[in-house]
């Protein structure tokens, strides 16, 4: 009986001594909730991973749904290997991504393409000056959501939201749309029709009043 449980309490000893990348697991993307939340299939489960260290706008902010569409760009329907690092609140476990066919790093990725913050208050690993010095890249070329004027850290927006705030800028008028925010021209044609007069989401590229007739 000794014995057996000296062998239990090496394994749990040796558990907490293995480095959290040593746990990493494989899986595929089935669906990107936003900029940094995905759903990934671990054999015959779905996990929620929320992408560690970084913060992207929310899908109700301007520029956020331009940073889950880059999200989808990288990540959608790809194997991937999770290194989990922590659970947050929700039950989520928070994680660095690697796309499988070429080893890049979501999280880093996101934040050179200038579409996030570094979550310093969240972000305590080796990887984070990097990614510090990469925003301040992002920031000073105007790449992504940088290119905006006054973008708010989605952490005040959530605290705002909270608050009844709300912002100034160009959260009014809403965000931008482009081509790929619709599926088919009869949808494009309902937004723009919607906002008129004039066009000042530049949707109707000939000025003949139908928006994105490349549309299906």
């Amino acid at each position: 009986m000794v014995r057996k449980i000296k062998v239990i309490y090496a394994v749990i000893l040796l558990a907490l001594l293995v480095p959290v990348s040593a746990l990493a697991w494989p899986g595929k993307v089935i669906e990107v909730t936003d900029g940094d939340t995905l759903t990934v299939q671990r054999n015959d489960q779905e996990v929620d991973v929320r992408l560690y260290g970084i913060d992207c706008p929310e899908t109700d902010q301007p520029y956020g749904h331009r940073a889950t569409r880059f999200t989808k760009m990288m990540a959608r329907f790809e194997r991937v290997e999770i290194e989990p690092q922590d659970r947050d609140q929700y039950g989520r476990v928070v994680a660095l991504v690697y796309i499988d066919v070429d080893g890049e790093c979501l999280n880093e990725e996101l934040v050179t393409a200038g579409h996030v913050w570094v979550y310093e208050r969240y972000c305590h690993i080796r990887d984070c000056d990097h990614w510090q010095r990469l925003e301040r890249r992002a920031r000073q070329a105007e790449r992504g959501l940088w290119a905006g004027d006054n973008p708010v850290p989605p952490w005040n927006w959530r605290q705002g939201k909270r608050n009844g705030s709300s912002f100034s800028g160009n959260t009014a008028a809403g965000e931008d749309k482009d081509c790929t925010d619709f599926d088919t021209q009869a949808e494009a044609q309902r937004f723009y029709e919607a906002h008129q007069p004039g066009d000042p989401h530049r949707l109707d590229g000939n000025n003949d009043g139908e928006a994105y007739e490349s549309l299906p």
